[in-house]
């Protein structure tokens, strides 16, 4: 069965037949839980007019005696089909070519804001994808991310941890700071050259190259700006260990 790391921070979804079923902690009101559906259906909308591929992907919520759980449905994918494992194991051009393909929707991401003035937000970890038939496909779609204000609020609700509200409450200035590379351009390319390196580190400058090629396509006047990041973050230097810790803290918050 495919891991909570592999498929999804929130939650460990059950697979069955063929299916993904992903429950979220925090209860909400009957309308709080019609609004984030509209959010999802939003953000599965600004996903297909961006050309990002997602699997077939459905958001409930379910009553409870306490209130209104979410619950999402999506098509699953074998483990062999999971970009990270790709990575990890593939010869030095497979994975090349399959980081350059998630980078390739990296600069569909930032285009689609560019062209509609949008804050359509992208989460870029290798985490978050799957190869099926040569056909790459985004399937980590909560939290929606239509806004960043929103999408930590989002976080703080949903987290299966911490549960009380005032560890909640002090989370939110990280759980802030985590969305941030989901809404910044480079920050979306740095992301996801430095989830490669982590897995491949003898393809650094390699990965490295590819960060400056999308820079190129998509922000050419901070070329510079963003190899100097991605330099920093593949070494893990100074203050991007800091940033490194910190989004390492939310992630287990999730």
């Amino acid at each position: 069965m495919p891991s909570r790391e592999n498929q999804g921070f929130f939650t460990k979804p059950k697979i069955i037949a063929g299916l993904a079923i992903k429950d979220f902690e925090g209860l909400l009101t009957e309308q709080q839980a019609r609004e984030l559906i509209d959010v999802h259906t939003q953000y599965l909308e600004a996903l297909r007019n961006a050309g990002i591929n997602f699997p077939k992907t459905q958001m409930h919520c379910e009553k409870t005696v306490q209130g209104y759980k979410i619950r999402i449905i999506q098509e699953a994918f074998q483990e062999s089909e999971l970009v990270k494992n790709i990575v990890e194991s593939a010869s030095r051009e497979q994975a090349l070519s399959v980081v350059a393909q998630v980078l390739k929707n990296a600069e569909k991401a930032i285009n689609y804001n560019v062209k509609t003035n949008g804050t359509f937000g992208f989460h870029l970890s290798l985490g978050n994808f799957a190869l099926r038939n040569s056909v790459l496909y985004f399937f980590d779609t909560f939290p929606p991310m239509i806004s960043k204000r929103q999408t930590a609020q989002i976080i703080r609700k949903h987290s299966p941890w911490p549960k009380s509200k005032i560890a909640r409450t002090a989370l939110s200035p990280l759980a802030f700071l985590a969305t941030s590379e989901y809404y910044n351009p480079a920050k979306m390319i740095n992301g996801i050259v430095v989830s490669a390196a982590r897995l491949r580190p003898e393809l650094k400058k390699e990965l490295v190259e590819l960060a400056v090629i999308t820079g190129v396509k998509v922000l050419p006047k901070k070329v510079e700006r963003i190899r100097k990041r991605v330099v920093a973050s593949v070494e893990r230097k100074g203050y991007r260990k800091a940033v490194d810790f910190a989004k390492r803290f939310v992630r287990r918050a999730k």
